[in-house]
């Protein structure tokens, strides 16, 4: 499996490339050539749920666990009811992790996440530690619940599909990148 920073290298290598032929020879060749990569979006491979990087305990399909989380006011709260309804997006995030907060950066930003409305829950060890930084609805967790589903690393991705009555998670995966993500939610929400 190839680790986020060699995806990150490439990523950065081929984009340059792409810069290089579109001065070289022009705006359509360095089109073509990004379109041909997959970095515009269009024609980009299906991302397979097997193939994401899944380091949790969850498994695709599965019902999502009956869990309780404490609100900013510290009261208990079961996750099941706001998972309820619709398609989610739970984002486990840390306190001191540079990606964690790239990604919510990307959640207000998104028009995949805008346009489809989808809820994103954020769950964190520390919450007071985004309190100002997103809208988002943002709950406690403790260690227990971070290692029952088996979370290690920071953010961890959960897709969840509420809108049959029961929250079935449709994807899991580790780690953020731009338009790894998106292509991750365009294709699993």
């Amino acid at each position: 499996m190839v680790n986020t920073a060699t995806t990150n290298c490439r990523s950065f290598i081929l984009k340059a490339v792409i810069v290089c032929i579109t001065i070289a020879f022009g705006i359509y060749p360095g089109m073509f050539f990004a379109t041909k990569t997959g970095l515009t979006g269009v024609g980009r491979p299906v991302i397979e749920p097997d193939n994401t990087r899944n380091p949790t305990n969850l498994e695709i399909d599965d019902r999502f666990p009956d869990l309780q989380a404490a609100d900013p006011e510290d009261n208990p709260v079961d996750i099941s009811p706001l998972l309820a309804g619709k398609q989610r997006l739970i984002a486990f995030v840390a306190d001191g992790c540079h990606p964690c907060h790239n990604l919510l950066d990307y959640f207000k930003t998104s028009e995949v996440v805008a346009e489809n409305g989808y809820q994103v829950i954020l769950f964190s060890a520390d919450p007071d530690a985004f309190a100002g930084l997103t809208d988002f609805p943002l709950y406690a967790v403790t260690d227990e619940i971070m290692s029952s589903l088996q979370i290690q690393s920071m953010p961890t991705i959960i897709g969840i599909d509420g809108s049959k009555g029961i929250s079935i998670v449709t994807f899991a995966t580790a780690g953020f990148g731009y338009e790894y993500t998106g292509a991750l939610l365009a294709e699993y929400l």
